[in-house]
């Protein structure tokens, strides 16, 4: 879990990031050198009793925005635990949204002791290289709802590529790209990194 911390905390506009347990206990952070570890573990503490003490009441919290003078926090309810997103008082929040999504519920169902995302990719010639050569050269050609597109198509492309390999995979996503030369660079690159 802490490399999918990492990860958001790499997006560009994301401050710091930490994710907790439901009882507060801190799991996993990429945290600057002006908040130490110690306040960040009472402020996760005193989040995730908030946050689950609510549904002890039948209220159901799925996510917190707060406004600071400088930044703002996405507080996010992930049934196991809670992730804080602190961010640029400047990044779009459906952008924001959009970039950490896959991330997001990646984390909830690892505090769930589900299946992740990574865990669903095909297997058979889908290695985990492949797969993000895929989403990299998708986000560059149609932005960061490539995760999504590619999450949402995962069962067909899981089927097309047992059926017919991973040229099908890419002929499949050209679709979704609106430009011509996009989807020649885009098909190019997704090739040449499927080996």
């Amino acid at each position: 879990m802490e490399e999918i911390v990492k990860r958001i905390g790499a997006i560009p506009g994301i401050i710091e990031v930490f994710l907790s347990d439901r009882e507060g206990k801190l799991l996993a952070s990429s945290l600057k050198e002006e908040r130490g570890e110690e306040e960040v573990a009472k402020a996760s503490s005193i989040l995730a009793r908030s946050i689950f003490g609510l549904e002890g009441i039948g209220e159901r919290v799925e996510e917190i925005e707060v406004n600071f003078k400088k930044e703002k926090a996405l507080i996010k309810n992930l049934q196991g635990g809670i992730l804080c997103l602190f961010h640029s008082q400047k990044i779009n929040p459906v952008l924001l949204r959009l970039s950490t999504g896959l991330q997001i519920l990646d984390l909830k169902n690892r505090l769930q002791g589900g299946e992740t995302p990574s865990s669903q990719k095909p297997q058979d010639g889908g290695d985990e290289e492949w797969w993000m050569v895929l989403e990299r050269e998708l986000k560059r050609a149609i932005g960061p709802i490539a995760g999504y597109i590619l999450e949402e198509k995962r069962v067909n492309l899981r089927g097309l590529l047992d059926a017919r390999g991973k040229e099908n995979i890419v002929e499949e996503l050209l679709g979704e790209i609106p430009t011509e030369e996009k989807r020649e660079e885009f098909k190019r690159e997704a090739l040449k990194g499927a080996g």
